[in-house]
């Protein structure tokens, strides 16, 4: 009941609240119409990082900057191939439910979140694509110094090896 809370060292009361942390759930909702390219970038708009360089930067040079985020993680992702696709829906052809849940994580990490909660992130995949997502998410960690915190019911073995920490949990 009592103590400190710190995140890296700092007060949580000194840190900027929005976007501190971010879930990821299991469910992928995005709008239909929108390619995954502006999907990500609208989510930079909504939610993305409020940092001095992006206010400093005007028209063309802040275009530049949220275009750099957002390639980036597609490119981690292996979501560039499909970047000028339509997301699409049951009506709408788009793309396939494995490169939503890319999409559905990508939206978190170009928003620019310090702590992402990934809430059963290979819901439909197969284990192939569950690796491939852990090991991107690993590397965009680094890069953009996150602390990543993943759910998975029922990894593969060859998950294990690319987390730093494992807890593992039975009966509840």
């Amino acid at each position: 009941i009592k103590g400190e809370l710190r995140y890296n060292g700092h007060d949580y009361r000194t840190l900027i609240p929005q976007n501190f942390a971010t879930v990821v759930e299991q469910t992928d909702i995005h709008i239909a119409m929108l390619t995954v390219r502006e999907t990500l970038e609208f989510a930079f708009r909504c939610r993305g990082i409020k940092s001095r360089t992006l206010y400093a930067a005007k028209g063309e040079d802040a275009k530049r900057l949220i275009n750099n985020r957002v390639d980036l993680v597609m490119a981690t992702l292996g979501l560039l191939r499909v970047a000028d696709s339509f997301v699409g829906n049951e009506v709408v052809k788009g793309i396939s439910g494995g490169e939503a849940r890319r999409l559905t994580l990508a939206e978190m990490l170009v928003i620019g979140s310090q702590i992402l909660l990934l809430d059963e992130i290979s819901t439909g995949l197969d284990s192939a694509a569950t690796k491939d997502i852990a090991l991107a998410c690993r590397a965009l960690c680094r890069v953009f110094n996150v602390t990543t915190m993943i759910s998975l019911l029922q990894p593969p073995p060859e998950s294990f090896e690319i987390f730093d920490d494992v807890l593992l949990m039975a009966d509840g």
